[in-house]
């Protein structure tokens, strides 16, 4: 039986995850795709409601926030600054989904015909 050399033996694979080890890419990547759908979101498919005030206004901005939120958790995230900051805001986030849905199925949208 022989030995294999050092140099052919596989290295050991790393056991920290793959998120935690490419922090800069995963985290520059999800705050520019968020960023690029909270733009989306406002701009070119803005939801309709036939409400005003503030149950139209969260139908409207309700999504967009939490796109915005999540793309400074991303940047938080990339630059391994402020992980309290980073938690309270993706809770935000998922707050802000929360109140965008539950004002999404509760708004009347146009008169039955």
């Amino acid at each position: 039986m022989t030995d294999t050399p050092d140099r052919l033996a596989s290295p050991e694979p790393s056991r920290e995850p793959f998120v935690r080890r490419h922090r800069a890419v995963v985290g520059f990547g999800f705050a520019v795709c968020a960023a690029a759908l909270t733009v989306v979101w406002i701009f070119v498919v803005p939801p309709e409601a036939s409400v005003g005030g503030v149950l139209g206004a969260v139908v409207r901005l309700g999504h967009p926030l939490t796109w915005f939120l999540l793309s400074i958790v991303g940047l938080l995230h990339a630059t391994d600054r402020a992980p309290r900051l980073k938690a309270s805001l993706a809770y935000s986030s998922l707050a802000s989904y929360a109140v965008f849905m539950i004002a999404l199925v509760t708004a009347p949208y146009g008169a039955p015909s």
